[in-house]
């Protein structure tokens, strides 16, 4: 399967064909959660923040907002030393 930018060259975003018994189920994208953390998304300033979209969950984020046009939600999420 060909596909296009930018999914040609994601890093840790492989693609994968389903089967259930013998019966096809779809072709599914396997990732990760984003987080920020040390070996994930490693902020490199103190004042840095990760905006994430995220049109499910966003109203039970301590920050969001939506954007004017799109109207996708985006969650910000701050450096936090652990």
């Amino acid at each position: 399967m060909t596909l296009p930018t930018p999914w040609a060259n994601g890093p840790g975003w492989p693609l994968g064909g389903c089967g259930i018994d013998g019966s096809y189920q779809g072709c599914y994208l396997l990732c990760e959660k984003v987080q920020v953390g040390t070996n994930r998304v490693e902020l490199e300033q103190e004042d840095g923040i990760l905006a994430e979209a995220d049109n499910i969950y966003y109203n039970g984020e301590e920050y969001w907002f939506t954007g004017n046009q799109s109207g996708t939600h985006f969650t910000l999420k701050r450096f936090r030393r652990r």
